[in-house]
């Protein structure tokens, strides 16, 4: 069986040096573009530094697959992104073979199909990529809006500007190709949304390899509008451009090349000030819209953007004030609710009880807990708690696990017969004995309504046969 790539730092290496490489053949690449020697040497009638493109790309699949194959772990993750920059670059030796020299290419072509199958596993990629190191219970429904806020005002930033040449001169001249092209923007966008998303998780934190998939994403989808700009006016010539491409797959090809961590992390002030730089780009799209008419399309997805943002304020608000109140029902060392959470629901059980329910309510304080403390050290008294207070939960289910201070607990269970064997659990639960110590717990219990119908009673009533114990 593989082991995970952080067991194996001679295959990580290997991998870091392999992406040096591709790294030294881009810039070559790039120089040869500027200077405009890309076309002079030529292979099999076909110029040299096509197929250094093609095999830029068919390198970074390369290095994706190496990594897949010794990461256990992430495999799937990175099987999937070998197959879509694999695919790619698949797209690219059809065009460099067939369609390069052959004329007017249709449009879609196969070179097409290759082109866009590679979105689908580069998704399911970056889905894998996220439960494994971010989790999908952290993506939120903030993070979500969050990507699409980013989302909807990059691409009405693109409307506004490089876009708005070639939208109308789709309507005048091919729509087909017009659509074509348009497919591979959108698809970045989707991509590069749920990579967003994923960052936004990690309060714009990014580890270095969602990071360096998030640079390469965007990059991306920079050089997939441009050249939809270009290739509708018809003005596409190559050049720079064309570099754009290799290098967006070797970003993500290097996202393989550093260590699984997981990206997870506490929000701070980056959690607020990314989605407001995007809302305040889309404010200004419309003041500018104001005075110098921009596209419509742009205006309403800036429009969008906004209102997905007011959706992001309310959620916002609400998991403040769930998180509020769930702190101030909770006690902080065990988890377990407190004094005001008891308090609620033994009103609640009170309530309930005039519809024929029964209830007991047990309070709880433990002997020999001090001198455990003494001998032990508070350090150890606080874990000490923590076990008890979890095993007081399994037993109390399902009915509430209660810690009011110090080393006093409490349950509230529904009585269906069986009230006493469960309270017996609980006291077990509460017991632990080692080297030097014994913990056991005193208990006093209350039936309601049989005993009492008010809260504050059946909490004396408790605590005194508790004390009586």
């Amino acid at each position: 069986m593989a082991l995970n790539l952080d067991e194996q730092p001679r295959s990580l290496h290997v991998l870091r040096a392999s992406i040096a490489v591709l790294a030294a053949a881009w810039l070559a690449f790039l120089v040869s573009t500027v200077t405009g020697t890309a076309s002079d040497v030529a292979l099999l009638g076909t110029p040299v530094a096509d197929w250094l493109y093609a095999g830029l790309l068919l390198g970074a699949g390369m290095i994706c697959l190496a990594r897949a194959l010794v990461d256990q772990p992430e495999r799937a993750v990175w099987t999937a992104f070998a197959i879509g920059l694999t695919l790619w670059s698949f797209g690219d030796i059809w065009w460099l073979a067939f369609l390069a020299d052959g004329g007017e290419a249709p449009y879609p072509s196969i070179a097409d199909a290759l082109w866009l199958s590679s979105y689908v596993p580069m998704a399911y990629g970056i889905w894998r990529l996220i439960s494994v190191r971010v989790g999908w219970q952290a993506l939120g429904p903030a993070a979500w809006l969050d990507g699409a806020i980013a989302a909807l005002t990059g691409s009405a930033l693109f409307a506004a500007t490089v876009l708005a040449g070639p939208i109308a001169a789709a309507l005048e001249g091919e729509p087909m190709v017009f659509a074509t092209n348009l497919a591979y923007p959108i698809g970045d966008l989707l991509l590069l949304g749920s990579v967003l998303a994923a960052l936004s998780a990690m309060g714009w934190r990014p580890g270095r390899a969602i990071g360096l998939i998030a640079a390469g994403l965007l990059l991306r989808a920079v050089a997939d509008f441009a050249y939809l700009n270009q290739v509708t006016l018809g003005t596409y010539t190559g050049g720079v451009l064309d570099t754009a491409w290799p290098a967006a797959s070797l970003l993500v090809a290097a996202a393989a090349c550093v260590s699984a961590r997981g990206a997870r992390r506490e929000p701070d002030w980056r959690t607020f000030i990314a989605p407001a730089t995007f809302v305040a780009l889309s404010l200004a799209l419309l003041v500018v819209d104001h005075f110098d008419r921009l596209p419509s399309s742009a205006v309403m997805l800036a429009g969008v953007a906004i209102a997905v943002a007011a959706a992001r304020l309310g959620s916002m608000v609400h998991t403040t004030l769930a998180i509020n109140e769930r702190r101030a029902l909770t006690d902080p060392l065990t988890g377990l609710s407190n004094r005001r959470a008891l308090t609620r629901d033994l009103t609640r059980a009170l309530e309930d009880s005039r519809a024929g329910q029964r209830f007991v309510f047990a309070l709880f304080d433990l002997d020999g807990f001090k001198r455990y403390n003494d001998n032990f050290g508070h350090p150890a008294g606080d874990s000490l708690l923590v076990r008890l207070g979890a095993r007081l939960v399994a037993a109390a289910e399902p009915g509430g696990a209660y810690r009011i201070g110090g080393d006093e607990f409490c349950v509230l269970i529904s009585d269906r017969g069986d009230a006493q064997e469960r309270l017996a659990r609980a006291s077990a639960a509460l017991t632990e004995a080692g080297e030097g110590f014994q913990i056991t717990a005193a208990r006093g219990s209350v039936s309601i309504p049989g005993e009492t119908t008010d809260p504050e009673l059946a909490m004396q009533l408790a605590d005194r046969r508790m004390y009586a114990a």
